[in-house]
């Protein structure tokens, strides 16, 4: 059975599903006291963080802020610090090289929106996953559902269908196993190396925590969920609170990658018509964007993935029938 992450993080007895799966035993605490608030939702547009000011109110009020691992070299960490620090030579060449990296204009739009929230908030900058060179984003978290008949070998059947979301899934999860665990095994270091590396925040951290935010996809929620679950039965300074989305920002609904995922850590058995509905989600979701495409993506999933939950398997069945007939 799957749940939505506001049944897992808001409200829900965790006692009530499996225990995620995830070697927390690696997790080093930050040798100082620290409050961490991490912040788990969408970053596909710049209507992910909109109202405007969402995500400069965070920074304004921390001392740290962690970054996902699109930060992967040191000198991209460099580059967002002196744009933290009010560079504007460096924000101006940052916008620039986000124009020619590629990006769909929603996923350049988020970026662009994100480093001028960024810009002149003096935070210091950690990657919340460690720095290496091989380190690189190299699979797609959406994979193509509903052959288009583009490809060698078109989806004709249901079979191969189910086939195909697993197969694509799991290189996706694969994936994110090894990345999130060295995240649980690197995040309190990078904490420190922050601190160690400020004589203000070491002064600062003897009479009070030293403030952290920490942002993620909403994907990695329950990554969040189990590191703040950790930290809280340990007995020493560390106090975390996992967030979904920015303050002020329009409640996440979490679609079906995302409770997959969910599902996945906690051992949870997921079945056809689990990845029969993602696969609705997602065909559903590209034409929804290709009609609306500055509508964040959690906004266009409010609308979709409600629907689809509701739908009986006779329905899906009846439904992936219809559009591969029509592929």
């Amino acid at each position: 059975m799957l749940f939505s992450y506001e049944q897992q993080v808001e409200g829900i007895d965790p006692q009530d599903f499996p225990p995620m799966s995830y070697d927390l035993d690696v997790l080093v605490s930050p040798s100082y006291p620290v409050r961490i608030d991490a912040y788990f939702g969408p970053h596909d547009t710049a209507a992910d963080i909109s109202p405007i000011g969402s995500l400069r109110g965070v920074l304004d009020n921390v001392d740290i802020l962690l970054v996902e691992g699109e930060a992967l070299e040191e000198r991209h960490l460099n580059e967002k610090q002196q744009i933290a620090h009010g560079n504007r030579t460096y924000l101006d060449a940052y916008i620039r090289a986000i124009g020619r990296q590629g990006f769909s204009q929603r996923v350049a739009s988020y970026y662009t929106a994100h480093v001028n929230e960024l810009f002149g908030s003096r935070v210091i900058i950690g990657n919340a996953e460690p720095l290496a060179p091989d380190n690189q984003h190299t699979l797609a978290l959406d994979p193509e559902s509903f052959d288009d008949g583009e490809t060698v070998d078109p989806i004709t059947t249901i079979d191969e269908l189910v086939a195909s979301e697993r197969d694509g899934y799991r290189a996706v999860t694969d994936f994110e196993d090894t990345r999130e665990q060295a995240i649980i095994g690197h995040i309190g270091t990078a904490i420190d190396q922050v601190i160690n590396g400020s004589h203000k925040l070491r002064k600062r951290a003897k009479r009070e925590p030293v403030s952290v935010a920490w942002e993620m996809g909403g994907l990695h929620a329950s990554l969040g969920w189990a590191i703040e679950q950790e930290f809280r039965s340990r007995d020493d300074e560390i106090e975390m609170v996992a967030h979904l989305g920015l303050p002020g920002t329009p409640k996440a609904v979490f679609g079906y990658l995302d409770m997959l995922r969910a599902a996945q850590v906690r051992g949870i058995e997921l079945s056809d018509i689990d990845f029969l509905r993602r696969a609705i989600e997602s065909k559903s979701y590209r034409e929804a964007e290709a009609q609306y495409p500055r509508t964040a993506y959690y906004d266009i999933l409010r609308t979709i993935t409600p629907q689809i939950a509701e739908m009986s398997e006779d329905d899906v069945m009846k439904h992936v029938a219809q559009v591969l007939s029509n592929s």
